[in-house]
C-alpha cells in the first residue's frame, strides 16, 4: 500500500496472488481505478511512484512494467522486457571486463573519493561501459533441471530525481537493468 505524492489517493495491492492494483480516493474512499492487465496468474511484484508524483509504476509477473498517469490513473504504457534487443532502435551499455576477473584494472576507470578533507583519499575501481554494436540478448536464468521456469517479475524499479528515467530489473535477466526514459515513451 502507497499514498500518493499528493495525499489524494491510496494506491493497493493484496498479494502476488491476485493481479490487481487499486487506486481509492482518501477523501471519499471511492474506487478510482483497478488495474488487472490479466486474470488467473500471479500479479504485482512491486510498485514504485515517481518522485514528481506525476507517475505509478508496476510491475508485474508476466515481465512488464506498467506506467500509470497520476491524474487520469489509466496506463500510459506497457514496458516490455524482451529476451533480445534490437541495438539500431535501443542504446546498450556492457560491463568491459577480464575473462575470469569481474574487473580488468587496464579497463578500469579509477575515481578519487574523499570522506572528509583531513583525511587521504581512497581509490576504488568503477567498470568501465562499452557501447555494444551487435545484437544483444540479456543473459536469462536457466532453469536448472525444474520441470518449469520458476516464476519472473519485473521485481526492482528506481526513479531518477527528476522523474525522467525508470531503472526496471527482470527477474528472468537479474543482470540487466533496463533504463526506459518516461518522456520519449
Amino acid at each position: 500500500m502507497q499514498w500518493s505524492k499528493d495525499n489524494t489517493a491510496i494506491i493497493s495491492w493484496d498479494s502476488p496472488l491476485d493481479p490487481k492494483v487499486v487506486v481509492q480516493s482518501a477523501m471519499t474512499g471511492e474506487v478510482v481505478a483497478v488495474h488487472e492487465p490479466y486474470q488467473a496468474c500471479l500479479g504485482v511484484k512491486s510498485v514504485q511512484i515517481s518522485p514528481s508524483g506525476s507517475y505509478l509504476c508496476a510491475g508485474w509477473f508476466d515481465g512488464k512494467a506498467r506506467l500509470y498517469s497520476n491524474i487520469s490513473w489509466k496506463e500510459l504504457s506497457s514496458l516490455e522486457h524482451e529476451a533480445a534487443v534490437n541495438t539500431q532502435t535501443t542504446i546498450v551499455y556492457k560491463e568491459d571486463s577480464a575473462a575470469g576477473s569481474s574487473l580488468s584494472a587496464s579497463r578500469s576507470v579509477y575515481v578519487n573519493v574523499s570522506k572528509d578533507s583531513a583525511q587521504e583519499n581512497s581509490s576504488f575501481k568503477v567498470p568501465t561501459l562499452k557501447r555494444e554494436a551487435l545484437a544483444f540478448n540479456p543473459q536469462t536464468v536457466e532453469k536448472n533441471g525444474l520441470t518449469a521456469a520458476p516464476p519472473t517479475a519485473v521485481s526492482l524499479m528506481s526513479w531518477s530525481p527528476n522523474s525522467q528515467y525508470l531503472a526496471t530489473r527482470c527477474d528472468s535477466s537479474p543482470q540487466t537493468c533496463w533504463i526506459w526514459d518516461i518522456f520519449q515513451l
